[in-house]
């Protein structure tokens, strides 16, 4: 279950970021706080994985995920 959520918060993340508009990026701050204050430990092994990773919140560090992202797509072949 723990792998679900964690992939699940990486794309969420990614995609807010791909979307780059304020309201996503607001979204995406308030989908980490929520997850944050509803469970920690779960917050805390979300964070310390790849989605952790993903969840940049300068512009370089957005822009580092999206290259990620992208250079993952095109080796495993996802849309």
């Amino acid at each position: 279950m723990m792998g679900y959520v964690v992939c699940m918060m990486s794309v969420s993340t990614i995609y807010l970021f791909k979307i780059n508009t304020p309201e996503a990026l607001q979204k995406c701050k308030d989908l980490w706080a929520y997850m944050k204050h509803q469970s920690p430990l779960l917050y805390k092994h979300v964070h310390a994985s790849y989605a952790g990773w993903t969840n940049r919140r300068t512009v370089l560090g957005r822009r580092i995920a999206l290259r990620v992202y992208a250079i993952c797509q095109r080796i495993f072949k996802f849309a």
